[in-house]
């Protein structure tokens, strides 16, 4: 039962890792 938790974290962790990439590439465009 404690991988469920575990995943949403490691999915959360991916989503904020994309989420920094794509402002990254937004700041340089810009």
């Amino acid at each position: 039962m404690n991988a469920s938790p575990r995943r949403k974290e490691l999915t959360r962790l991916a989503a904020q890792l994309f989420v920094q990439e794509g402002f990254d590439r937004t700041t340089v465009r810009m």
